[in-house]
């Protein structure tokens, strides 16, 4: 009796596990089919910029510089923000807060001034950097008011290096380390197996051969909710970028964050379009070389890889699993010959072209 009911009580077991197992493979099958092989939006005022998918919802979030979007998986879209004065860049999605997070540049210059005449207002001033954090679960309509749902938080670091001048070379040049605002915004841990979770927002870096204080990358390191000081400032030697990092994301599937930038011009680099930094690696304090004017020794982050790769400075996002999404831009004419911006997300395993 006592081996039969051994049996009994194992075959019980077995049957609550098979139900279990079935129940996580029924729930795994029902997240995967959530997920489309790929998606596409059109007809968007600017090009896209950043991308987040929210598992939960099986939605995905979009940036088309002055329009922010709710898409399902169709593509088709169920919310929006519209008419952003600014540039909304780079977006990240944090699933615990049910935030998107993404970049906001204010802007005085060309680029500030194209947006400002597109929306038919006037230009700003003074260029001014912020992370929108954007509230998703209010978005329940097209056309929702910005200022239901977008908190925005100042990024004064980026706005001191954005104004500031430097001498270098006996010269007098704007722009600390080249700063030209911030866009790649990512959530992901702490370097050196900190397991604590901070919100990355890197600079953008001008172009500019004739320079050598811009051959970094800068990421701002913030923890969640506190964006009144970063807890400290790294940088990350990929050579001079154009316009610095675009997009930026953290992969927990191999444990790297990778940034997505316009390739640099300089002959002293392989000018890469994608970089991989190893968040398990220690950082390092160092003077920085060709910075004369950084007399401090700052934290400095190894770069464990580069590639060329044609997508991804428009948009991706690691799934945590191997699979990426990533953008495809397109332009195309409407109905009236004015000419407009789309982009197909396909979905992608991160050996396929991503490595």
């Amino acid at each position: 009796m006592a081996k039969f009911g051994q049996i009994i009580d194992k075959m019980h077991n077995m049957k609550r596990l098979l139900i279990s197992l079935t129940a996580i493979l029924f729930c795994s099958i029902l997240c995967f089919a959530r997920r489309p092989d790929s998606l596409r939006v059109s007809l968007q005022p600017g090009h896209v910029q950043g991308i987040a998918w929210d598992e939960a919802t099986g939605r995905m979030y979009m940036s088309f510089t002055t329009r922010f979007l709710v898409v399902d998986r169709e593509g088709a879209i169920v919310g929006s923000v519209d008419r952003i004065h600014g540039h909304l860049g780079a977006m990240t999605f944090d699933a615990a807060s049910r935030k998107v997070y993404a970049s906001l540049e204010c802007k005085d210059d060309e680029i500030g001034s194209s947006i400002s005449k597109s929306l038919g207002v006037q230009n700003y001033a003074q260029s001014s950097f912020y992370v929108a954090e954007i509230d998703v679960d209010k978005i329940t309509s097209q056309g929702v008011a910005m200022e239901a749902v977008m908190t925005r938080h100042a990024i004064t670091p980026a706005n001191e290096d954005y104004a500031a001048e430097v001498v270098l070379d006996g010269r007098t040049l704007k722009h600390r380390y080249g700063c030209s605002g911030i866009d790649g915004v990512c959530v992901a841990p702490g370097f050196d197996q900190d397991k604590e979770k901070y919100l990355y927002v890197a600079y953008g870096i001008y172009s500019d051969t004739t320079r050598t204080d811009n051959d970094c990358q800068v990421l701002l390191q913030y923890r969640m909710g506190d964006f009144s000081k970063p807890v400290r400032r790294v940088f990350v030697k990929t050579g001079n970028t154009t316009y610095g990092v675009q997009n930026m994301a953290y992969d927990a599937f191999t444990g790297r964050l990778y940034l997505a930038v316009y390739k640099g011009k300089k002959s002293a680099y392989p000018n890469y379009s994608h970089f991989a930094v190893d968040m398990s690696a220690k950082l390092s304090k160092a003077r920085l070389d060709g910075v004369p004017y950084e007399k401090a020794r700052v934290w400095i982050a190894p770069v464990c890889g580069g590639w060329y790769y044609k997508y991804g400075s428009t948009g991706f996002c690691p799934l945590g699993d191997g699979l990426w999404y990533v953008t495809e831009p397109f332009k195309e004419k409407a109905a009236e010959g004015k000419t407009l911006n789309g982009c197909y997300v396909r979905l992608y395993s991160l050996t396929d072209r991503l490595r």
